[in-house]
């Protein structure tokens, strides 16, 4: 699978950091949603090859928010609060999530969920993301127990989780069976597969 990815003369950060949790999620965000990346030189083979083993075990086409018409800020907000993202997802800006500039915390009202601006979404506690979460569980079927800064991807039969959190989170992901709980363990910098 291509991917829109320019090389840099960047420097590769300590995988055990936020950063190199970043730019995984910016490879996966080229593979799966044909987002433009910019990764280091020296990790372009090795993360494009990730993210071939990534998809290689996914049955059907991820599931999540289809990401059209949003700007990279908010793309990254709404990746750090746990919404799963996928091209042609089931889940559409402007009619199931929406924006509401000025608001305080994620809100449920006339079937759609609306939330406050990228940099609120980013500053917020798990505890308050809750709501969101809650509504991502109703439509997609899984719901993430975890700090934000978890990056969270979905198809049919696979997660896959990946931090950008500085120190190591545990948690879990409910779904997509009732009571059905899977155990979450990632390291900085570090991913999770979780296979159902």
């Amino acid at each position: 699978m291509a991917m829109p990815v320019t090389p840099s003369d960047a420097s590769a950060p300590d995988r055990a950091s936020p950063s190199f949790g970043a730019l995984r999620v910016q490879a996966l965000h080229a593979c799966l949603l044909g987002r433009p990346a910019q990764l280091p030189n020296g990790l372009v083979a090795e993360l494009g090859d990730w993210c071939a083993g990534i998809t290689a075990g996914t049955v059907g086409d991820a599931i999540g928010l289809d990401p059209v018409g949003l700007d990279d800020d908010r793309v990254d907000a709404l990746g750090w609060i746990g919404v799963p993202l996928a091209r042609g997802g089931a889940l559409k800006w402007g009619v199931d999530l929406c924006s509401a500039p000025g608001q305080a915390a994620p809100v449920e009202r006339d079937g759609a969920l609306w939330l406050p601006d990228a940099d609120t979404l980013r500053a917020m506690s798990s505890l308050a993301l809750k709501p969101a979460r809650q509504f991502i569980s109703v439509r997609l079927g899984c719901r993430l127990q975890a700090a934000a800064g978890i990056h969270f991807f979905q198809w049919p039969n696979q997660a896959v989780l990946v931090s950008r959190c500085a120190v190591a989170i545990g948690g879990f992901l409910h779904g997509p069976l009732p009571s059905q709980r899977s155990s979450i363990s990632i390291d900085p910098g570090s991913f999770q597969v979780l296979r159902w």
